[in-house]
């Protein structure tokens, strides 16, 4: 479970693994966004646990993207995404 995430620079990509915990959990459904396009886009807003998911840098900059559970709990949790240059 990483917290942070580096691109080196204006179109570099990434892929994060995107899990529910518990594992065993019923609704298994994820949404997933960039907090700031402007900076970093996300390919896909909805995925399943264990999916994943690519990053793709647009600008200089640190934006996080958000991963939110749809079972109603309003549980999340965001990964800094810096882009170097």
């Amino acid at each position: 479970s990483k917290n942070s995430v580096r691109l080196a620079k204006k179109g570099a990509k990434a892929k994060l693994k995107v899990t529910v915990n518990p594992s065993n959990a019923y609704n298994k459904k994820l949404t997933v966004k960039s907090e700031n396009t402007k900076i970093v886009k996300v390919n896909k807003s909805k995925i399943i646990s264990g999916g994943t998911v690519t990053v793709s840098a647009v600008k200089k900059g640190k934006a996080y993207v958000r991963a939110t559970a749809t079972d109603g709990s309003r549980k999340f949790k965001r990964i800094l995404v810096t882009v170097k240059k």
